[in-house]
């Protein structure tokens, strides 16, 4: 998030205004319930950053036959709205994301919350969830595709007048036209202007945009242990599979189903104006128009302890290790091949004269060791010692048509290079790379 310019004095400012309009609106004292409730009020913060100059959202004040109560809100109710909470949850559900930041603020010894909405970036802030009643009866309180604007009587509604759509244009228009005369305006005092970006910066920038959309509906679970993995072709056309449908069909036809599904599409996929994406639990992943692919997930170490699986004759079984201080061996070696599997797979919709650059990463590891649940393969949980860093990174750029022959050993290569952050076991490559052999025929044992 940006940092906030309201200061004490001016969130105090909001709390007293007289009346809503079209940048400040008041709301009855409510917590933040991700449910109806958080509903209603996303669509007033989307209205907001569809607006001019943004606004603020003050919550504690009661409208009465015209007249506003200063009622404030309870203790309980200002600690619900929690900026990164109530951020996550409303960027899961609109794109791109809006920058927002909850502030508490007392006054008259009563607690108000004030939301702060900073108006679109580039591009106006559109609704990707449909979000209905939680008795599933009546209308959506969110409908997918939708703009919410305020309106000429200071309402958030679906934009639905020539007129709404001509002041967002206005808006949009406006950015675009300030980066021209400030281009120009170098250009007349003999400035260099900056050069285009290249492929790479221009698939960076759409990665940042990519991985807040994909990572944004788990990222509070994503810090305490992650995979993260992508990959694109080396030329960057935004508009390289236009169709939704498309993107969906490409998904579908080269997915993994030789364990789990990879990538999981579960309740089917979820439209963003840059692609599509699928959200469920611990996994997320989202595939662009431009052809880049970003999927992350986070360990399932971090929720359950290890109890070793063997039993030491006349000894003591293998201590417990707590959760999120452990990592599975098998799991994890068959997302690295998965995965690979998939972009192996993938590589037949690019143009194969071009490159492919792909990432895996995975952290936090520092204090966790490796181990088997499964009582065939021997991982001595005993001498096994922590993780040597705290994040694994493997990036490399190939031509398809040399990632088509060596894409097993460049698993296995990896694979290798993430479980040699452990030490105290000796693994080779061979090992690894018969294990992506193996795997291609079904065969997850020992």
């Amino acid at each position: 998030m940006a940092k906030d310019p309201y200061s004490i004095e001016e969130l105090l400012r909001l709390v007293k205004s007289s009346g809503e309009n079209s940048n400040v609106d008041a709301k009855a004292p409510m917590g933040w319930d991700e449910g109806d409730e958080s509903a209603r009020l996303a669509k007033d913060i989307a209205a907001f950053a569809n607006s001019r100059d943004g606004g603020a959202i003050v919550i504690g004040k009661s409208e009465n036959n015209g007249q506003f109560e200063y009622v404030g809100v309870s203790a309980e109710q200002a600690a619900t709205f929690d900026t990164t909470r109530v951020a996550n949850w409303i960027n899961s559900r609109f794109n791109p994301p809006i920058n927002l930041t909850c502030h508490t603020v007392e006054s008259d010894s009563k607690l108000y919350v004030v939301i702060v909405v900073s108006e679109f970036g580039d591009i106006p802030a559109l609704c990707v969830r449909t979000v209905g009643p939680t008795s599933g009866k009546g209308k959506p309180l969110l409908s997918e595709r939708t703009l919410y604007v305020r309106t000429a009587n200071a309402e958030s509604a679906p934009l639905g007048s020539a007129d709404e759509l001509r002041e967002l244009i206005g808006i949009a228009t406006r950015k675009r036209a300030d980066e021209m005369l400030t281009m120009f305006h170098a250009m007349m005092q003999g400035k260099r202007l900056v050069a285009p970006p290249d492929n790479g910066e221009l698939f960076a920038m759409h990665f940042e945009t990519v991985k807040t959309s994909v990572e944004t509906p788990i990222a509070d679970r994503m810090a305490s242990g992650a995979w993260s993995m992508s990959f694109h072709p080396s030329s960057f056309r935004a508009d390289r599979f236009p169709e939704t449908e498309q993107l969906e069909n490409i998904i579908n036809k080269h997915a993994v189903r030789l364990r789990d599904e990879f990538p999981a599409n579960r309740r089917g996929t979820t439209p963003f104006n840059w692609g599509i994406g699928n959200s469920y639990y611990s996994e997320s992943w989202g595939f662009s128009r431009a052809g880049l692919f970003h999927w992350c997930e986070t360990f399932d170490e971090n929720r359950y302890s290890f109890k070793s699986p063997w039993h030491r004759v006349g000894g003591e079984p293998d201590p417990e290790i707590p959760q999120g201080q452990w990592i599975n061996y098998q799991p994890h070696l068959f997302k690295i091949i998965e995965f690979f599997t998939f972009m192996a797979r993938m590589i037949s919709i690019f143009d194969s004269a071009e490159s492919l650059s792909y990432r895996l990463t995975a952290g936090p590891l520092s204090g966790r060791r490796l181990v088997s649940t499964n009582p065939e393969i021997s991982l001595d949980a005993e001498f096994a010692e922590p993780a040597g860093e705290n994040v694994f990174i493997w990036k490399r750029t190939t031509p398809i048509q040399e990632f088509q022959a060596t894409w097993k050993d460049d698993c296995a290569a990896a694979t290798k290079r993430f479980f040699e952050l452990f030490p105290g076991h000796r693994i080779t490559a061979e090992t690894f790379r018969k294990w992506v052999d193996r795997f291609q025929t079904r065969d997850f044992g020992r």
